[in-house]
């Protein structure tokens, strides 16, 4: 069934994606035309910290095969490959932003992960044949993401930390007498 069959019958729906002033840069995918088939399993398959897995996993898995095979990098390889890590990270923290958000696709995870990293690498190869120094660019761009990215889980975390905090206050309050019920109880006659 092609994608426009599948609009027509209701089988697929764009995103759902807030309309507020919050998240105004995503508001454009809708339009863009990316489209989610209308699956319940596949939108509840996993928990929160089942969907983070991938991501922590490929960064402990790729931590690990640089730390134990040791390969010295000279020349001009080093720039590209300096490049390509910045954008694998970035592919990491927003794939991990997306997991406390609840809106990780490992399909989206994967193919971002590499493609990311190829547009990168040609992108500083691309300025080394022409003479600008493009991967000050690119490591800038992907530095100013990987931040934002950075900075978002911390919010996430902070506000879901707080929120637990809140709810654990509320929930002793609720379980402890309170000393005005009490009075009231005295004093009936």
């Amino acid at each position: 069934m092609r994608i426009e069959d599948a609009w027509r019958s209701g089988a697929a729906t764009p995103r759902s994606r807030p309309k507020d002033d919050r998240n105004r840069t995503s508001q454009g995918h809708d339009v863009a035309g990316l489209l989610r088939l209308d699956n319940e399993a596949l939108r509840k398959a996993g928990t929160e910290l089942e969907v983070i897995f991938l991501p922590i996993l490929a960064m402990l898995v790729g931590a690990l095969v640089a730390w134990f095979v040791v390969v010295p990098i000279h020349g001009p390889v080093t720039m590209y490959l300096s490049v390509a890590c910045l954008a694998g990270l970035d592919t990491l923290f927003g794939g991990i932003r997306s997991g406390l958000e609840g809106k990780f696709h490992s399909d989206v995870f994967l193919t971002g992960f590499f493609s990311n990293i190829l547009i990168a690498f040609f992108l500083a190869f691309l300025g080394d044949k022409i003479g600008v120094n493009l991967s000050l660019a690119v490591a800038l761009v992907l530095g100013a993401r990987i931040f934002t990215n950075l900075s978002l889980i911390r919010r996430f975390l902070l506000t879901k930390w707080q929120d637990a905090r809140e709810r654990r206050r509320l929930q002793q309050e609720m379980a402890q007498p309170s000393i005005q019920s009490q009075i009231q109880v005295d004093t009936a006659p």
